[in-house]
């Protein structure tokens, strides 16, 4: 996945609002959040589920992408303002911290073209061109996505980074040796600007793999990376205080 806005001068300052986000989240972590979220809802369903939950899960799912294509780890967190719903980052080996802001839309209305959804966040003039824009694809059917982030590319004014969500698979992916029982576990993470890139994700494996995974524990808060397990009377960890965190 690539995506465009270099790096200014005053980088530094502009991300310096995300050292306020509290407690960072392994990307696996998000899976479990969303599952909790509906499991109190008594939702059995996303599509159902709040704004804020869908935000999470939006971004969790490029989050594993990212993790996937780049083979780093990623976190995610939610900003106290908004703009952006929500961020990624990852940590550099000399602890610095490399970041993207998010805006989370819902593609929703089956009487309306996907494209136009996204066009509408870009005409709000909003987001700059360092966003990038997340739509969580909820209307049902078969997409040409190719040829949506084509015709996209030509309309984009201000958003220049944009990534769908959507639970299923690309129709490439589908034969006769695949398990369709297996497919209801699959989500996509389909980048169709600036560039063409698409992943599909097994959610059942990611979530095991989180589960399995010892640094699953590491969380970062007030800026430090830590080691710790939450408990039922703090609302975040507070053993072991790691590296501080560079911006």
């Amino acid at each position: 996945m690539h995506f465009v806005g270099d790096l200014s001068k005053t980088s530094k300052w502009e991300l310096l609002h995300l050292k306020e986000v509290p407690y960072w989240h392994r990307a696996g972590s998000g899976i479990q959040e969303a599952f909790n979220r509906m499991h109190a809802a008594g939702k059995r369903s996303l599509d159902k589920m709040d704004t804020g939950t869908i935000e999470v899960w939006t971004t969790t799912m490029l989050a594993l992408a990212m993790q996937h294509r780049e083979r780093k780890d990623f976190w995610l967190g939610k900003p106290k303002n908004d703009p952006p719903d929500m961020a990624v980052m990852t940590i550099t080996e000399k602890g610095y911290f490399h970041a993207r802001e998010l805006e989370v839309t819902r593609c929703i209305n089956p009487d309306e073209e996907l494209i136009s959804n996204i066009l509408k966040k870009d005409q709000e003039n909003i987001l700059s061109e360092k966003y990038i824009l997340c739509g969580f694809v909820e209307v049902p059917g078969k997409y040409d996505l190719m040829q949506v982030g084509r015709d996209l590319q030509n309309k984009l004014v201000n958003i220049k980074n944009v990534v769908l969500v959507f639970h299923g698979v690309g129709l490439e992916h589908v034969d006769d040796e695949i398990d369709l029982e297996k497919t209801k576990n699959f989500w996509t993470v389909a980048q169709i600007s600036p560039v063409f890139d698409a992943i599909t994700l097994d959610i059942a494996d990611e979530y095991k793999k989180w589960l399995d995974d010892p640094g699953k524990l590491v969380y970062t808060e007030d800026g430090r990376i830590n080691f710790g397990k939450r408990n039922h009377t703090d609302p975040y960890p507070t053993l072991l205080t790691g590296t501080p965190l560079q911006i």
